[in-house]
């Protein structure tokens, strides 16, 4: 299969939570387009924290064939260019699909959190979200723990 993402546009809202500022993507296959996918260049922390620095949306027609991991597997080199040396992504803990889509695509999950009530009315969020996390390029203090390692 291949999967590439298109650049679209950076989009810039201040509309109500603050500003953010996203690069978005269409995710594209054979030339058609499968999906969109957003990278969150700019975002207030709770923004962040909530809904991670990426989103995506895989068409229905086109859902279960390994779209979305394969897009977000192109994503780290663009990332990295934006300044970012790590992903985060969440999900519902019932979206089993996003789940497997993130695992596939090689983020690991790293917490549960539970969503303040007034974030979940405000922003239409569950109760609770999983966190997940994709390294791309790692820190000089994890570069260095790993050089310290294997020489020990």
């Amino acid at each position: 299969m291949s999967v590439e993402l298109s650049f679209q546009a950076v989009h810039r809202d201040d509309s109500g939570h603050g500003e953010l500022e996203m690069a978005l993507y269409r995710i594209v296959s054979n030339g058609a387009s499968v999906g969109e996918l957003v990278l969150r260049l700019r975002s207030m922390s709770a923004t962040r924290l909530y809904h991670g620095d990426v989103g995506y949306r895989v068409r229905e027609q086109h859902r279960g064939q390994g779209y979305a991991a394969a897009a977000l597997r192109q994503l780290p080199p663009i990332a990295l260019k934006f300044g970012f040396t790590e992903l985060w992504f969440t999900c519902a803990p019932d979206n089993v699909a996003s789940r497997k889509t993130l695992e596939r695509a090689g983020a690991a999950h790293l917490e549960t959190i539970q969503v303040p009530q007034e974030t979940q009315v405000d922003q239409q969020i569950p109760q609770t979200m999983l966190r997940y996390r994709l390294i791309i390029a790692p820190t000089l203090k994890e570069r260095c723990s790993h050089c310290t390692a294997t020489q020990s």
